[in-house]
């Protein structure tokens, strides 16, 4: 039986009293098939939808959208599975037949070095003086002119 929330904790309460009635020995006789019938019986109300339910806008079963009729099968999705094992099967005994050179990355750097133009190896900032900087700022300061306002 489901109760309010409200009416739990008397329903603890009367089944731990009831409990340690039994106990005590307190609650000792048995209640008869006579007894029982004697006994008034409450009511069970009629469990009916609520109206506010209905009106609150619920979807009915035909405002549910239709299954998707695109679903792979698990036939299909197991053959697309194999294909890729055989994939990555295939790529990995590529990468195994691969020969790597175990040349030392030195020499190969001063192979490339030697082919650039020596005008490109300086640096590109040069060391600036103090004074330099100030006049290199007041020269973007000058230049620095803010946009136009846009009508």
């Amino acid at each position: 039986m489901i109760l309010p929330v409200w009416m739990r904790p008397l329903r603890a309460t009367a089944v731990l009293s009831g409990f340690c009635l039994v106990l005590a020995g307190g609650a000792s006789a048995q209640e008869t098939a006579e007894s029982a019938s004697q006994r008034p019986v409450a009511p069970i109300p009629a469990v009916a939808p609520s109206l506010t339910s209905v009106a609150a806008g619920l979807p009915k079963w035909s405002e549910f959208p239709v299954p998707p009729s695109d679903v792979p099968t698990v036939a299909d999705i197991a053959a697309r599975v194999k294909t890729q094992a055989i994939a990555s099967t295939q790529l990995a005994a590529e990468v195994r037949a691969l020969v790597w050179d175990n040349d030392e990355p030195e020499s190969f750097a001063a192979a490339a070095i030697a082919r650039i133009n020596p005008i490109y190896l300086k640096p590109v900032d040069a060391v600036l003086s103090v004074e330099q900087i100030e006049r290199l700022a007041d020269d973007l300061r000058r230049r620095a002119v803010a946009p136009p306002m846009a009508d």
